[in-house]
């Protein structure tokens, strides 16, 4: 964690009502798996397999929410909607989860190597 950043991401993370957990991290960027609750109050994998790649960013200064909380400087955000396929990509619909997995994995090394340039698919 760099100096800057203050209030990093934790493992259990809830983006546009989805909750998922962080199965690695490398620097700046988390692969996540997305989990639903059991009547039991645990947590297991999605059913289908769904995974999602972020590149998160640190804030520079404070930030008020559209629900007027304000972020101080140094929290990690995730990407915003108008961010995916730059900084976000989401892994599910294959048809075994395991494949589903395998191709976020490859998103995930892809993005942690410097100067890597991403295409929107």
């Amino acid at each position: 964690m760099s100096a800057a950043t203050k209030y990093r991401i934790g493992d259990g993370v809830r983006r546009n009502r989805v909750l998922f957990r962080i199965l690695d991290r490398d620097g700046d960027t988390i692969l996540a798996e997305q989990i639903e609750g059991t009547r039991d109050g645990r947590c297991k994998p999605h059913a289908h397999g769904s995974f999602e790649v972020w590149k998160v960013r640190t804030l520079q200064k404070p930030k008020q929410t559209p629900s007027g909380c304000t972020l101080p400087k140094g929290t990690e955000v995730l990407p915003s909607d108008s961010d995916w396929g730059t900084r976000g990509w989401t892994y599910s619909g294959y048809p075994k989860p395991d494949q589903a997995r395998l191709a976020a994995r490859r998103r995930f090394v892809g993005a942690t190597k410097p100067h890597t340039s991403f295409d929107k698919t």
